[in-house]
C-alpha cells in the first residue's frame, strides 16, 4: 500500500506536484522526510474533513521530537498553537497558519487554484515557502482552511545555533520570494511581510555599524551576519521579480 517515487530533478514543489499526479484519494496529506507522524494523524485528518465539509485544507501542530535528548540544539518549523480555528483571511503563515510538514488538502482544490510553485521550496531557486504561498493562494481564492492542533507530527531535525542561523537565511529568502509574489498582486499582507524583512535588515546593519564606530570587536561579525541576511532577502526579491512577472 506504499509506493515510493524517485525524481531525478530536485525541488520540493516539483515533488509535491508529481505526488498530486499520482494521488487518487479525495484528500492528500503532506509531511516531510524528517518528521514522525502521530499514530492518529491520518484518522484525525479524515474525521476533520468529514466533520467540517466546507474546508478545503487543514494544518496541524508540529512538535519537537525527543526534546530532552537534544538539549542545546534548535528544532525549526515548530508550530505549537493550541486553539482550533478556521482561517478565511490571509495571515502570516509561521504564526497563524502552519507549515507544510503537517498539512492536508482536498485534491479537487489543486484543480481550482493550481499546484505548488516549483520555483519555491527547498531545492529550488526560491529556497523555501512553497507551502506558505499555496496556503495563502487558496485563502485568497475564497476557500476556507482549518488549523487543528489534534493533528500532530514530530519534527526530528536538530541544529546547532550556527546551523540554525544559516537555515534562517534560507527561510528569509523563501519568505521574501513567497510574499513578494503576493505583493505583486497588490495584497497588503505580502507588501507588509516584504517591507518588514528589509526593515529588519536595515536596523541590523545600522546596529552593526554603530558597534564598529564604538570599536566593539563583535561589530565585524554582526555586520557580516546582517549583510549576509540582506543578500539572501535580496535574492528572494530578485526571484519574485523574475517569476511574478512571467
Amino acid at each position: 500500500r506504499l509506493k515510493y517515487f524517485h525524481l531525478k530533478r530536485r525541488g520540493v514543489g516539483r515533488a509535491k506536484n508529481f505526488g498530486l499526479l499520482k494521488a487518487r484519494g479525495a484528500v492528500v496529506a503532506f509531511t516531510d522526510d524528517d518528521c514522525i507522524v502521530d499514530k492518529e494523524w491520518l484518522k484525525i485528518i479524515y474525521t476533520s474533513f468529514q466533520r467540517d465539509t466546507d474546508i478545503e485544507g487543514m494544518f496541524g501542530k508540529v512538535l519537537p521530537y525527543k526534546k530532552t535528548l537534544n538539549t542545546g540544539k534548535v528544532c525549526p518549523c515548530i508550530f505549537l498553537n493550541r486553539s482550533r480555528r478556521f482561517i478565511t483571511q490571509p495571515r502570516y503563515h509561521a504564526t497563524r497558519i502552519g507549515f507544510g510538514n503537517n498539512m492536508s488538502f482536498k485534491r479537487r482544490v489543486f484543480g481550482k487554484v493550481g499546484g505548488f510553485k516549483e520555483w519555491l521550496g527547498p531545492g529550488s531557486i526560491g529556497s523555501n515557502a512553497e507551502d506558505a504561498e499555496f496556503a495563502l493562494r487558496t485563502i485568497l481564492g475564497g476557500y476556507k482552511l482549518l488549523y487543528n492542533p489534534e493533528a500532530k507530527i514530530f519534527h526530528d531535525r536538530w541544529l546547532s545555533e550556527e546551523e540554525f542561523r544559516k537555515q534562517r537565511l534560507s527561510y528569509s529568502c523563501g519568505e521574501v520570494a513567497s510574499y513578494g509574489h503576493l505583493a505583486f498582486k497588490g495584497e497588503r499582507l505580502g507588501k507588509k511581510v516584504v517591507a518588514d524583512n528589509f526593515r529588519d535588515s536595515y536596523f541590523k546593519i545600522t546596529r552593526a555599524l554603530k558597534s564598529l564606530l564604538f570599536l566593539k570587536t563583535s561589530g565585524f561579525q554582526l555586520l557580516f551576519n546582517a549583510l549576509e541576511e540582506f543578500l539572501w532577502r535580496f535574492r528572494g526579491l530578485v526571484v519574485t521579480l523574475i517569476y511574478s512577472t512571467r
